[in-house]
């Protein structure tokens, strides 16, 4: 009879590992709105980032609201988007794009669990589309739009929030908790101080191997994801690390030492070669900071600025104390990858967790279009 029991409990066990659905990192929820449709998030019309840049699947471009479609010719692997003017031709086994002269463009597609995307930047600048980051509650939205007769942004998002939060649960599996009544903390209790509300943008540079593989490491056992800002010397002596970088969903972004477009072109010409991904992110020493800027706005590049920079001599007590005294709900924050660092970060980013922070990473837009708490 007990061994009955055993079995019975086992085979039980086993058919709720198959049945329930296994939860997703919040990060990877992306919703995408077209005009004034919100869709759910799906494999075909999810948007991605890949090393911080945004991709959307080829497939969702076919609408008459964009005059924008697809086709794709599998024995050749590529993938074809077109107007009744112009088309791009995406190339996913070479890796190249081309548009209808002939000219090479980049970037390329990328092809990941079966589906293909391409680049929004790219098809929405050729096409003459426009499309926005919508930062939201659960997960921010993606908007392309080809109209300005549309919903602003922040009425979108806000009209679609509790369709999103629908959409959230059932695609990570998560099940409204029924009503419960609250229980009051005892005279002795302190409740302790938390910030949903508050979202930190993590950003690494000095990137020393052996310290930015701890790093790395201390990201991965919090589940959070960071950008990595390497120099033209970073992707010269360590590719490998650059491609463990990516391949950790992080994004990699170009550190700047003098503030030059000369020293960006070097940089991210040796990070393509290392990761096949053009970097569009950029920070910079401080001293640099207002050249840096003007020459990333210059190029249409991202310039990222930190709220604050941690490079050495600073403690747990010290950094929660500093981020307690924040006057805004987005920040962004810098840590060289130094010994004082990695001695510390795992203490933080379980501080971070404890509070309750939204922690991201820093993507392609520095400076989301909407906040929607």
């Amino acid at each position: 009879m007990r061994n009955r029991i055993l079995s019975f409990l086992l085979v039980l066990a086993l058919s709720l590992a198959v049945v329930l659905p296994a939860a997703r990192a919040t990060e990877d929820v992306l919703f995408a709105g077209l005009n004034n449709k919100l869709f759910p998030p799906e494999k075909e019309t999810m948007p991605r980032y890949f090393s911080g840049v945004i991709y959307m699947p080829y497939t969702f471009f076919s609408s008459d609201d964009l005059g924008v479609y697809f086709a794709s010719n599998n024995s050749e692997d590529t993938v074809l988007i077109y107007s009744s003017t112009k088309r791009l031709v995406f190339n996913v086994k070479t890796g190249t794009v081309s548009d209808h002269e002939g000219k090479q463009l980049s970037p390329s597609a990328k092809a990941a669990d079966g589906v293909v995307y391409v680049p929004l930047w790219l098809v929405c600048s050729f096409f003459g589309l426009d499309y926005s980051v919508i930062s939201a509650e659960p997960a921010d939205i993606i908007r392309i739009k080809s109209s300005k007769d549309v919903l602003n942004d922040r009425t979108f998002a806000s009209f679609y929030k509790p369709t999103m939060q629908a959409y959230y649960n059932e695609y990570t599996g998560v099940t409204e908790p029924s009503p419960s009544t609250p229980v009051s903390p005892t005279p002795t209790e302190t409740p302790q101080e938390t910030y949903p509300g508050v979202t930190l943008f993590l950003g690494f540079f000095d990137l020393a191997p052996g310290r930015t593989e701890m790093a790395l490491s201390q990201l991965s056992s919090a589940r959070y994801k960071a950008c990595f800002f390497a120099t033209a010397e970073d992707a010269r002596q360590n590719g490998d690390l650059l491609r463990r970088i990516v391949a950790g969903g992080h994004t990699l972004g170009v550190w700047l030492q003098d503030g030059t477009f000369e020293e960006y072109e070097k940089a991210a010409r040796l990070i393509f070669e290392a990761v096949k991904t053009e970097p569009l992110i950029v920070a910079s020493e401080y001293a640099v900071r207002e050249a840096a800027a003007d020459m990333a706005q210059e190029n249409k590049l991202i310039y990222w600025s930190p709220t604050r920079r941690y490079v050495k001599n600073f403690t747990l007590n010290s950094f929660s104390s500093q981020l307690a005294t924040r006057t805004g709900t987005r920040e962004s924050l810098f840590f060289a990858c130094s010994e004082n660092t990695v001695s510390v970060l795992g203490s933080i980013l379980s501080h971070l967790r404890s509070r309750d922070y939204s922690v991201r990473r820093i993507t392609e837009t520095s400076a989301p279009t909407v906040s929607v708490g």
